[in-house]
């Protein structure tokens, strides 16, 4: 992989304040929290255009994602695995299905999910490798480049970010962006990795796993993301947390069976009986899930979840 030749240093992405206090470094970069709104980024950075070094297929083969993306005789994984709770994040809040654009697509396998649900897909993807990969084995055609180079002539009925905001150098103009591409009462998905993260605190390994130098350039938490897009005229209809890796642990002691969707204690509900496609998954919290849900808020996991609408 090719390295870049220097890196840049920058102001606050959100506030363009040049005032800051180191926060963490690691493997030779550094973090730092902006003393005028709060945000946290990785400064220095490599510059944009070297941006396109950090991923090739490198990339999909390294411990985060190989496992995800490949099988274990090396072949390519052709559908995503958590599909599922994906879909069901969108389509519990929508009435019908639409246009959806996912920003970082990868190799497309989400998309490919729902277009057989129905969805009208759309996708952008800065890898060009995985651009080839998206078209050849699951037949969705990307756009291969940044979101600020993709001008649709339409507005999308949802809009969605999985592990990608805190790759993109520029996050307040995507996140602008994203409000004026959707139509109204559209949604907006974005998961990140969660920088109030309680395994974050505890573990070296998952500092560096969500830190992920210096590709993330941006490191979020729940806080910062609700007030920023409650500020753009988003209305935060749902936050997510997850859970550490010790509720896991227990709860799989507990109960063998356990995995994500379990101790969520999500259940879809159908609520369409006709239809070419299939019905649209709508989910209900039970007692257990509300209380896991509390125990999140004090010990949050490595990732989260927001779900907001334009009104």
């Amino acid at each position: 992989m090719k390295e870049p030749q220097s890196l840049e240093t920058i102001v606050c992405p959100f506030c363009d304040s040049d005032r800051s206090r180191p926060y963490d470094s690691m493997d030779g970069f550094n973090i730092v929290k902006c003393k005028a709104c709060g945000f946290v980024y990785t400064n220095p950075r490599p510059y944009i255009k070297d941006l396109g070094n950090y991923y090739s297929e490198e990339y999909y083969l390294d411990e985060r994602h190989k496992k995800k993306y490949y099988n274990p005789d090396g072949s390519i994984i052709n559908e995503e695995n958590d599909s599922e709770a994906g879909i069901t994040q969108i389509e519990n809040y929508v009435n019908k299905r639409g246009k959806i654009l996912e920003i970082g697509a990868a190799r497309g396998g989400f998309l490919k999910e729902l277009k057989k649900r129905g969805w009208e897909t759309y996708g952008v993807e800065i890898s060009e490798s995985a651009c080839k990969i998206a078209k050849e084995q699951n037949g969705i055609d990307l756009f291969c480049g940044s979101f600020k180079e993709y001008e649709p002539d339409f507005l999308f009925d949802a809009i969605c970010m999985y592990q990608t905001l805190e790759h993109l150098p520029d996050p307040k103009f995507v996140l602008q962006k994203c409000f004026d591409k959707l139509k109204p009462g559209g949604l907006l998905i974005i998961s990140v990795p969660n920088l109030r993260s309680f395994d974050l605190k505890l573990s070296k390994d998952r500092r560096r796993l969500s830190y992920d130098l210096p590709r993330h350039l941006n490191h979020f938490d729940d806080r910062f993301l609700n007030k920023h897009l409650s500020g753009l005229g988003f209305k935060v209809l749902e936050i997510d947390l997850y859970y550490p890796k010790f509720v896991f642990s227990l709860l799989n002691t507990l109960r063998k069976s356990a995995n994500e969707k379990d101790i969520r204690s999500v259940t879809p509900v159908n609520n369409n009986t006709s239809g070419k496609y299939p019905e649209l998954f709508k989910y209900n919290i039970t007692a257990k899930g509300q209380l896991l849900k509390s125990v999140s808020e004090f010990f949050p996991g490595w990732k989260l979840t927001l779900i907001a609408k334009k009104p």
